[in-house]
């Protein structure tokens, strides 16, 4: 029967982690590498979305419709028309200056979160966890990655744009085939070329394998060059990354089951991960929307005030931060696996492509 690496690796980083969360003053261990967790974990996205149903609207009348159509046509319109007034040089020097401030705020969430996830290995690896303690030591490794996140993305954006727009197109080709949203659709700008059979299948044809191709180059970038770039003291994002790429193409297929198994594990560790949050959230939940409705009725008896807004932040603030500092706590062993699991799973595939241990 053949060995593949990442399912070797799974009982290795379940003995690792079980060993980790033993011993003399684990609480304070856990604490500290719980704040790490959180940073690494916010820092490396995240997000959710919702929807509502309002059953008294479901069967507004023709008219109506017809008349929010036209509210919202107007609306947009309106937009347009002052985008459109706006002098091309400026509108595309504001851009420009707003891309360039995403970059930089995104280069930096990076460079901390790098740091981070750096310390968590240092800690889990020595035992001895640190907050702010291996910074220092790992900034010149998290800036390299942070620099070349940037440049991925710089590259991938028109490709992300492009396949961006082609959803769009698919959805207002949708949204024009409904009589009261034609005239929504009709002024929104370029919806002639949004529409575009050809341009939709272009963009799609273009935009799905240059970001499959990314999110490609991203992962082997943080499954192999970040733990090669600790465990083998390698300065340079791009020397890491090419060297986990060559490790990848020397184990095609241990790459494939390695992808299934992270598959199967984050779903099943996902599910419980879910659960021990939800139990952790629900009373927190229920004390931040207990506290909305007193200061909502207070608000709407007294009038709504800066006391009371204020008020308001003060108490669910710091009910968010422990709800969510708290989860962390919990969910900490399940994170220190996967490190494991990843350092393991690149000593697997670094013994079997020739590389010495660093």
């Amino acid at each position: 029967m053949a060995n593949y690496f990442a399912i070797d690796a799974i009982e290795p980083s379940i003995k690792k982690t079980t060993a980790f969360f033993s011993g003399p003053s684990l609480f304070r261990k856990w604490a500290k590498l719980a704040v790490l967790i959180l940073i690494f974990s916010v820092l490396s996205g995240g997000g959710g979305g919702g929807g509502g149903f309002n059953g008294s609207n479901s069967f507004s009348t023709g008219k109506e419709t017809a008349a929010s159509s036209a509210q919202f046509s107007e609306m947009i319109k309106s937009i347009t028309n002052f985008i459109s007034g706006i002098d091309f040089g400026t509108l595309l020097l504001i851009a420009i200056v707003a891309l360039v401030v995403l970059f930089i705020i995104g280069t930096i969430l990076s460079f901390i979160k790098y740091t981070a996830q750096f310390s968590i290995l240092e800690g889990i690896t020595t035992n001895e966890v640190k907050i702010f303690g291996y910074a220092g030591k790992f900034m010149g490794r998290g800036f390299s990655l942070a620099l070349f996140d940037l440049l991925l993305g710089i590259i991938e954006l028109p490709f992300s744009i492009l396949l961006i727009a082609g959803v769009i197109g698919v959805v207002l080709m949708f949204l024009s085939a409904l009589p009261a949203l034609q005239g929504i659709v009709s002024v929104i700008p370029y919806h002639g070329l949004l529409t575009n059979p050809v341009f939709i299948i272009a963009a799609f044809i273009i935009g799905i394998p240059a970001v499959l191709f990314f999110s490609l180059l991203h992962y082997i970038k943080g499954q192999f060059g970040v733990y090669l770039m600790y465990t083998r003291n390698i300065g340079s994002a791009f020397q890491g990354f090419m060297t986990g790429a060559k490790i990848v193409m020397k184990n095609k297929m241990q790459a494939v089951v390695l992808l299934l198994t992270q598959l199967i594990l984050a779903i099943a560790l996902g599910v419980v991960s879910f659960i021990v949050a939800l139990v952790i959230a629900i009373p927190f939940v229920i004390a931040i929307v207990g506290g909305a409705l007193i200061l909502g009725f207070m608000g709407a008896s007294q009038g709504i005030s800066i006391i009371t807004i204020i008020l308001a932040m003060a108490i669910i603030l710091p009910l968010i931060i422990i709800m969510v500092y708290l989860i962390s706590f919990a969910l900490a062993p399940v994170q220190v696996f996967f490190f494991y699991y990843n350092l393991k799973v690149l000593e697997n595939f670094s013994t079997s492509a020739g590389l010495k241990s660093g």
